[in-house]
């Protein structure tokens, strides 16, 4: 969880957060790159108007 959050906010804010510190694990590169993805997409979700009918 740590290091989705530390990636989240490097993502976003384009900072480097560097990685969590030992014991915690970090994501590989697999994992960071289907998180950015999935941001991606969420952002085109939430960037949409809300139609009110």
């Amino acid at each position: 969880m740590h290091a989705t959050i530390k990636e989240i906010i490097s993502y976003r804010l384009n900072i480097d957060c560097g990685s969590p510190i030992s014991p915690l694990p970090q994501l590989s590169k697999t994992e960071k790159t289907k998180l950015i993805t999935d941001i991606k997409k969420l952002n085109s979700l939430f960037n949409k108007p809300i139609q009110l009918n």
